[in-house]
């Protein structure tokens, strides 16, 4: 027995170390390692016959594939970001803005370029200021939404959607709507705020599908909140929120929306390879 020095095969192709019921081996010619293996034959470079690998404290499982976790997709809240003056990219011609992946645009801003009441201020997750804001020209003395002349507003005509101010949000990935929940505008003025309206899908931004319809709000006072579930099996890039009737009457007929959030799962991407 020599304590020192290299033990060396010369000229071998295979060695095998016995065991009483399997074997450890080491073949020269293809370079390849068998643990715990019967018989004399290795399957892969690396052939472990066991079902678990330790590498210093971690365990590895070979009996997979194993599922990624979490196993469902968990329901969010979307935008997942907030809107912020500084992040975004802009364009007021088109009331369109762009922060992180998400775009939200809208039929008219009362105040596109300013700090006031931009649109993406209903995106910002701020309920104590008033957001958004629409200028009075498209509601009539009742609250509804103006159906003639120039100043109606309206989706889309093709897909039949209602009149009445909309915004529109993109979002970086599909999601399947599950519910949503907008706030009234926190001040003395919040008949302002949304009575009657609805909610819309697209995969294109092009072919409007109708999700939920809801013909009262429930608000009586400045900043609270409305929500209202959906139920849909289809995941949509675009949503729009479209504003039929506000609670303001007379020549007060402005339409604010202090908060708008979506709450949804995306769609489940291609687990791919699940194993180790």
């Amino acid at each position: 027995m020599s304590l020192q020095g290299d033990l060396e095969f010369r000229d071998a192709n295979k060695i095998t170390f016995i065991g009483g019921s399997s074997n450890t081996l080491i073949d020269l010619t293809t370079g390849s390692l068998g643990v715990g293996v019967t018989g004399t034959s290795l399957s892969s470079n690396l052939h472990v016959a066991g079902n678990k690998i330790k590498v210093g404290d971690n365990i590895f499982s070979t009996d997979g594939p194993h599922a990624r976790l979490p196993k469902e997709v968990p329901l969010k809240k979307y935008p997942e970001i907030a809107f912020e003056s500084g992040k975004f990219d802009s364009n007021e011609t088109t009331n369109t803005y762009v922060q992180a992946g998400y775009t939200v645009s809208a039929s008219w801003s009362q105040d596109p370029d300013g700090d006031a009441n931009p649109i993406w201020k209903a995106f910002n997750g701020i309920t104590s200021e008033t957001g958004m804001l629409i200028n009075n020209i498209n509601y009539d003395n009742d609250g509804n939404a103006n159906t003639t002349g120039t100043t109606a507003s309206r989706l889309s005509a093709s897909d039949s959607t209602p009149y009445g101010e909309w915004l529109k949000l993109k979002l970086p990935n599909k999601i399947k709507l599950n519910k949503y929940a907008f706030t009234s505008r926190n001040t003395s003025n919040w008949t302002q705020s949304a009575e009657a309206g609805q909610v819309w899908g697209s995969d294109n931004d092009s072919d409007w599908v109708h999700l939920h319809t809801f013909t009262d709000s429930g608000f009586t006072g400045a900043s609270q909140t409305a929500s209202f579930n959906v139920t849909t099996n289809n995941y949509y890039k675009y949503y729009a929120f479209i504003v039929t009737k506000t609670f303001a009457t007379g020549t007060n007929q402005y339409l604010c929306i202090p908060e708008l959030e979506y709450y949804g799962y995306e769609e489940d991407p291609p687990a791919g390879d699940t194993s180790m």
